[in-house]
This record gives C-alpha cells, structure tokens and sequence, in this order.
C-alpha cells in the first residue's frame, strides 16, 4: 500500500464524520423549533383526562352525611369477679426439667381457690387425705362393718343414698394456723328431717363435737331454732388450741338436736384432715341416722387393708392451648403396700383414653425395691382442645416381678368419668380452666379394676 492510498483513505473517513455531523445537526435544530400544540393520539388524551380527574378541585367536593350523634361502639366484655376468688398468673410452660428439680414449676392444687357452682367441692389441703368428701363416711362405716363382722358382732347399717329423707347441713370452716384456732360457722339446714306427729314440739339445734383419739375433746352446740324443714341457724362456734396433730386425725361430729327433750335426730362425721389451713371453705353433708358406732374407729384407716392402704401419688398436669398438648408429670409415690418379697419394684404407666378409645400409652422407669419411689417422669401428649372435655386419664401403678410378670397396685383416673365431688374431678377442671399452669396434687391410689 503505497502513501497516497493512506491519505486518500483518510480524506475519505474525515469526510464521512463531516457529513454524518452535519445530518445530526440540522435534525436536532429541526426539532428546536417544532411547535408545542403537536396533535396527540388517542392513547395520550385518555391519560391525561384519567390525571385530570384525580386531581379535587374546591368546588367538586361532594357532601357527606354526617350523623349528629356518635356511633354505637360495644363496650369490652369483663370477666366476671365471681368467677375466680383470685388472680392466677399465668406461667409459660414449664421445661420438664424444672419439674424434675425439685418440682419449683409447679403449683400445688391446693392454692387454687375457686368458686363452683356445683355442691359440695372444695380444694383438699392436706396430701394425706381420704379420695372423696362425701363418700367417706360410707367407706369408713363399710370399714367398720367388716372389723366388727369378723369379731362376730352385727350392727345395724346406716343406709345413705341421694333420697335420704335426713337432709343435709350446710357449714363453712376456717382454721388458724399460727394460733390453733378453728372456726366453725353453721349456715342453714336443707330437707331436716322432721318427725311424723306435728303435736311434737321441737326447737332445732346443731351439736358440734370434736373427736380425737376416740375422746371427746370439744362440743357445744348452736342457739334454738324454730323447727322447720330447711332452718337457718347462721351461728359462729369457735376452738381454740387446736393442734395441727388433732387437726390430721381428728373428727368433727354434727348432730341435730331436738333441743326440748334433747334427743338426736340426724347426724353427720365430717374429718378435719380436709380442712384447709388458713383459708375459708364452705361444705354441705349429707345428714345420716343416729347410730352407735364408735367414733374413735369411724374414719380409721386399715392398714391391712389393700383396697383403703394403696399409697399415693403425686400427678402434675399442664394444657398448653397453642401448643395443642398436654404435659403430665408422674413425680413420686408414697406409702406404697410391699409384697411377699418386700417393697416393690414399681412402675406407673400412663394411658390417654378418648370416650374410650386409647389414644397414647407410656410408662415410667421401673424403681427397685422402694415403697416411696421417686419417678420423675415427664409426658407430652397432643390432644386437640376440642377433645379435652372426653378425655380420660389413667394411671396404673404396677410392681415388675420375674419373668415379665407383673403385680397390679392400684390406678388412678382424671377426667370427665370422674365424680365431680372427687379430688381427681377438681384437679382436671383447674388444669383446663388455667391453661399455661402447672398444678399438682397428691391422689390416692384405688382399687384396681
């Protein structure tokens, strides 16, 4: 290539770059001086009146109707203040470990006070209390008739159902701890029985007596009143220096009195190991026939017996609402009966029953050799919330033997089969009325079926 061919090369790409920047030039002045008032299309005079219209002017403001008078708003739904004496905090749920340590997670059913609109349940103070209020006294009179019934003695049955004619006796009770004081206030009769012949004059008074050791350490009785079928006495009796010893043993006897010729009409056994301590509670008994019986045996417990002498267990239980589970704690037992080769080997398995339908099943470590195992077992099981009210639980408390065989000690039941006047009825209804806390309670451990 020779050097006029480069420079005739070069003249040609200068020339073309001139030529190129000139077009440019004279397309950008073109634009410069096109009018502003260009014919729009279609799509640009839509948009531009759908902006005009967003835009509110003063005068296209439209008129509102606005009431004289404020809307109704719904004032917020307060819980009732009869429907818990207390306030319960509620606790988040407890790791199983800190059920395990010491059980410091959980709260002991007994400081749950609370209202029921059903007769007769109250919150049972003492761990070492009999399984039902009202079903004691037949338990303990069955006792007795079977101790005299072997010495070859009969005594005459004391038949109590729901339509005894006798009625009952309606009482609260409050007993000072730190001073030894307890406080008996008899309230009011219900269906007093009342003797045939209306030519009887009768004035009604309430003995109450306290028996220890099968003495009579206390009594008084209440002022007369007239006689009718469901009298009030509302009447405060005091004791003082009571023993808290006296108080796990002793029996609070109520006698209906016809004051003017000073005979008995009905009477009642109520045992103070109920009695919480410090805290008022109101009961109603069922008035029995007067018998003699020896009070100092009437709720003495047989040691012999395996039905009344099956130890205890300690059961804590937690609902869990948003987590859908139920967490039961299988803690520790007491008192548990030894076999023909000394203490058991105990174990208590754990069942979820639906309206009878077995829905989860476990068990803990078996103890050896011990009548006051300590278990420490802790259970998650998920119930929908639903299906709480119909759910059942049972504990079988067994003892393992040699070659897989085992021994069965007793069992437990929670649940909506139980009585309502039994403390395995009390201690679910707290677990579902107050989510979120861990409540546990000492039961006692029945017959096995």
């Amino acid at each position: 290539m020779t050097t006029t061919e480069v420079l005739v090369g070069v003249a040609c790409g200068i020339g073309a770059g001139i030529l190129v920047g000139i077009i440019y030039w004279a397309v950008f002045i073109r634009s410069k001086k096109k009018p502003k008032n260009i014919k729009q299309t279609k799509h640009h005079k839509t948009y531009d009146q759908a902006k005009q219209n967003l835009i509110i002017k003063p005068d296209s403001i439209p008129a509102f109707d606005i009431p004289c008078y404020p809307l109704h708003v719904q004032e917020p739904v307060l819980p009732s203040s009869a429907s818990s004496d207390i306030l319960l905090e509620r606790q988040k749920s407890p790791i199983p470990k800190d059920i395990r340590q010491g059980r410091r997670g959980s709260v002991p059913l007994d400081q749950l006070i609370t209202q029921s609109a059903q007769v007769g349940r109250k919150i049972s103070p003492t761990p070492k209390s009999p399984p039902s209020i009202y079903a004691i006294n037949n338990q303990a009179i069955e006792n007795l008739e079977n101790i005299q019934k072997k010495r070859g003695k009969r005594i005459a049955a004391i038949h109590r159902s729901s339509t005894s004619p006798l009625g009952k006796l309606e009482f609260s009770l409050y007993y000072d701890q730190d001073f030894g004081n307890l406080q008996i206030h008899i309230i009011r009769g219900s269906q007093v029985y009342q003797t045939e012949s209306s030519e009887d004059l009768m004035e009604l008074v309430v003995s109450v007596a306290v028996v220890f050791d099968g003495k009579q350490i206390w009594h008084d009785k209440t002022h007369p009143t007239e006689a009718t079928t469901n009298p009030e006495f509302n009447e405060q009796l005091t004791i003082h220096g009571l023993t808290s010893n006296q108080m796990r043993v002793g029996t609070l006897k109520l006698t209906i009195k016809n004051n003017i010729t000073d005979s008995p009409i009905s009477v009642a056994y109520y045992p103070l190991s109920t009695v919480p301590y410090n805290f008022l509670t109101t009961e109603t008994v069922r008035l029995n026939e007067v018998e003699d019986i020896d009070e100092a045996k009437l709720f003495q417990w047989r040691q012999d017996d395996d039905e009344l002498n099956n130890g205890e267990l300690l059961v804590s239980m937690l609902h869990s609402p948003a987590d859908k589970k139920l967490t039961i704690g299988v803690e520790c037992a007491r008192d548990l009966p030894s076999g023909n080769r000394g203490p058991p080997d105990s174990f208590v398995k754990v069942d979820i029953l639906l309206l009878g339908h077995k829905l989860h099943s476990k068990k803990t470590n078996v103890i050896p050799k011990s009548c006051h195992p300590e278990y420490n077992a802790v259970f998650e099981f998920a119930i929908e919330d639903d299906k709480l009210p119909q759910v059942m639980v049972s504990m079988k408390v067994k003892s393992h033997g040699k070659m897989r065989s085992t021994r069965k000690i007793g069992m437990i039941k929670l649940g909506y089969t139980a009585d309502p006047n039994e403390p395995q009825y009390r201690h679910w209804e707290q677990v579902l009325h107050h989510p979120y806390l861990n409540i546990e309670k000492w039961h006692a451990i029945g017959k096995h079926h």
